[in-house]
């Protein structure tokens, strides 16, 4: 994949801000939540009732977003239309970025091609930051383009009826004026802006819905060609923040001149009182090393040794004395570098109880930033004159549905990061490279050319595939009832069938069968060793069963072939020879070695 160790340092950052051109949220999840509380004689109202709904609803997307996460659940895979510039979008269940469930309950058809005419003409009229928008637009041009399918969260009101009001009489001015001045006498009242209005009936009552439609909305965005990056892939994981550790704890050898570093190396050797070093170098070195190391802590973010901290911090490099000035460093020049020795050591210690810091920092997994965009993307496609070329449902697309604090300490060892790579580029691979003809605009769609995994296994008429199945076929053949009856040995003890039974019916079996065995007493069934050998189910002449009894009874029964132990023996005498070889060798040349 070519991922180099600095493309794992600083990828949280990088991939931050590749993913987003503006760092508006567009939802906050991690907020204090209030619930209603009735009693009984309480006047409710439609806000109390409401309150107790968004409550509900907000601890609901507070558990998806963080203890599920946000991305796909099942189905929601986008597949190709028989309508031009269509794409069906199966039924299916996710999760939104601001942790609403996003149900499409059957297949829906979308029409990518009006979609993208409508994206166009919208960025050319607008500015708006688009969370998705790559940095060079490159679509909208007619050619060969890269767009995604995009899904989110939307809400519809519905069932709208009539309220039920209280009847009420209500003088209203045709006049429009904000405050009615003059007396009021009678049937009628003075607007200040003249003339009189007679009283009007009750005021006309408005439709309020009744139910709310929680559906979603399919979308198009360009392709954000990030996705299969090592910032993407790795930027958040537990493995790129153990490297960071790893380089930030030995960032001192680069942050520190090299005189420094070879008073620093004197003294982690514990040879530095006797070296004769400059006094003011040596101080120098000691107070570099401490401000990297008072600089990793400042820069960490998270202590929890909060007196050791606090101790260093307090603690300094000593000065040289006075006295020391001009002397050409006798004795008091040696103790003076002892102290350095020892504060040097102080800060080395320091060194590693940061990058002790460091590791269960990133051990505890962070809480996901606040989304700056509230949709998924389904799947990227390939789109010319209208026509859709090819579809990738991987790269680009997450998944929920698990817990991402497991799925975090999982990327100690990114199996996950790569499994997903590999995944994407067998279902998705990488489109050949565009050939001049295939820019015209009108020209007939070329097909595309195959991949390097595909001519593998498209070589010599499907070769690779063809072997697999024939394996696949072995094994089944191999393990089918008619082939596992067949292969019973005959005149053999079933040695699985000896479990049960009583010590004496056991030894009377294998001895009908001319089988050697053992029988050893035991207590509990952790005495009975593993066995090291292959698994013999099926026990002859030239094999041995140890009988492991209880009560009586057998417990366990074990068959180890004695032409195999033989084998086994011979080639241990074998090794030993050799190495009893090699040690006299070693021998006689170390004692050449000495008379010389």
């Amino acid at each position: 994949m070519g991922v180099t160790l600095s493309d794992f340092l600083g990828t949280r950052d990088t991939a931050h801000t590749q993913t987003s051109t503006c760092s508006c949220p567009a939802c906050s999840l991690l907020q204090c939540l209030e619930r209603p509380r009735f009693f009984a004689g309480q006047v409710i109202s439609e806000t109390d009732l409401n309150d107790q709904i968004n409550y509900l609803l907000a601890k609901q997307r507070l558990q998806n977003r963080y203890l599920h996460g946000q991305g796909t659940v099942c189905g929601l895979e986008v597949v190709c239309n028989d309508c031009k510039g269509y794409v069906t979008v199966r039924s299916g269940y996710a999760i939104s970025p601001c942790g609403e469930d996003v149900l499409v309950c059957q297949d829906q058809p979308f029409d990518v091609a009006s979609a993208i005419k409508a994206c166009c003409a919208a960025r050319k009229r607008t500015t708006n930051c688009d969370p998705y928008r790559p940095a060079t637009d490159a679509g909208c041009t007619g050619l060969e383009e890269r767009w995604c399918v995009t899904i989110k969260y939307l809400e519809t009101q519905k069932q709208a009826v009539t309220p039920l009001r209280n009847p009420r009489k209500t003088n209203q001015c045709s006049c429009g004026c904000n405050s009615p001045s003059g007396a009021s006498t009678g049937s009628t009242r003075t607007c200040g802006c003249g003339g009189s209005v007679a009283k009007t009936s009750s005021t006309p009552t408005q439709c309020e819905p009744t139910r709310i439609l929680e559906g979603f909305e399919l979308g198009i965005v360009p392709d954000p060609g990030t996705c299969d990056s090592a910032a993407a892939l790795y930027g958040d994981t537990l493995f790129a923040n153990f490297i960071q550790c790893v380089s930030r704890l030995s960032s001192f050898t680069a942050q520190l001149p090299k005189p420094s570093l070879d008073i620093v190396f004197l003294g982690i050797s514990g040879n530095l009182a006797a070296s004769g070093s400059d006094v003011h170098a040596a101080y120098a070195a000691c107070c570099q090393l401490r401000k990297f190391v008072l600089n990793l802590f400042a820069t960490n973010g998270a202590i929890t040794s909060c007196a050791s901290v606090s101790a260093f911090q307090a603690s300094a490099c000593p000065p040289p004395p006075p006295q020391l000035e001009g002397t050409a460093g006798n004795a008091g020049k040696a103790q003076y570098l002892a102290a350095i020795q020892v504060s040097i050591h102080t800060t080395v210690l320091a060194i590693f109880e940061a990058f002790r810091e460091c590791i269960c920092h990133a051990l505890m997994p962070p809480c996901p930033a606040d989304p700056t965009d509230d949709r998924l993307i389904l799947a990227c496609l390939t789109v010319k004159d209208g026509v859709v070329i090819d579809i990738c449902n991987f790269g680009c697309r997450t998944f929920a549905g698990s817990f991402p604090s497991f799925f975090y300490w999982l990327s100690a060892v990114p199996i996950v990061p790569l499994l997903k790579k590999l995944v994407d580029e067998i279902c998705c691979p990488a489109p050949a490279p565009k050939q001049e003809q295939r820019l015209l605009v009108g020209a007939p769609v070329a097909q595309n050319q195959p991949s390097a995994m595909q001519k593998v296994f498209m070589e010599g008429n499907f070769a690779i595939p063809k072997q697999f199945l024939q394996h696949l076929g072995d094994f089944a053949e191999r393990f089918s009832l008619q082939h596992l009856s067949e292969s019973v040995p005959k005149n053999r003890v079933n040695v699985a069938t000896l479990i049960g039974m009583k010590s004496q019916d056991a030894a009377r079996a294998l001895e009908l069968h001319k089988v050697s065995f053992e029988q050893r007493a035991i207590n509990t069934r952790s005495e009975i060793p593993l066995s090291s050998g292959a698994f013999i189910a099926f026990a002859g002449a030239t094999d041995h069963v140890v009988l492991y009894e209880t009560d009586g009874s057998i417990v366990d029964a074990q068959a180890v072939s004695q032409s195999r132990g033989s084998e086994d023996i011979v080639s241990l005498r074998t090794q030993m020879a050799s190495m009893r070889l090699e040690l006299d060798e070693l021998k006689r040349t170390a004692k050449t070695a000495k008379n010389k």
